[in-house]
């Protein structure tokens, strides 16, 4: 970027030249230039966290953060894939975004070979309760019976569980 022009003429004086064009002298002069770097803004960012800003020049190669973990959910584990847009030679502000290729988590209970993946495991149990108040109608003790039973399940696979 051109930040001054200017021209010095034989005496050492400088005149900064504030428009497209200028007249020249009739004596000899020496032209100069004052000039900057182009910079802009890059972000590396997972889910909504900035987790690298940095200030790079025009055409540098962006060096990228290690790669980010995504911890499981619980029903998904995620392994990092690379970023979008693809990383390229800097041209302009531009904000990259942590990709995920999601897998779901399986839990295995060890005594009874019994194999569920821990998002339908929810889904089932979420079902089973919301089944039982529509026919059984609202009685706390049905209720309170399921919850104990799902309770001392999930405790049991957590205590057993092996994660894929």
């Amino acid at each position: 970027r051109i930040d001054k022009i200017y021209y010095v003429d034989f005496l050492g004086n400088e005149t900064v030249i504030s428009s497209d064009s200028f007249v020249m002298p009739a004596f000899d002069i020496s032209v100069g230039m004052v000039t900057s770097y182009i910079e802009y803004e890059v972000k590396f960012v997972t889910g909504h966290r900035v987790i690298a800003k940095q200030t790079y020049r025009y055409g540098d190669e962006i060096v990228p953060p290690t790669d980010p973990q995504k911890l499981s959910d619980g029903m998904y584990s995620y392994k990092f894939i690379g970023w979008s847009p693809a990383i390229d030679k800097v041209t302009g502000d531009v904000t990259y975004t942590a990709m995920y290729e999601s897998t779901p988590v399986e839990i295995q209970d060890n005594d009874g070979g019994f194999h569920v993946s821990a998002g339908l495991l929810k889904y089932l149990v979420a079902g089973a309760v919301a089944l039982s108040l529509i026919v059984l109608g609202v009685v706390p003790g049905t209720v309170i019976f399921i919850t104990a039973v799902i309770k001392v399940k999930k405790q049991r696979l957590k205590n057993n569980k092996k994660i894929n």
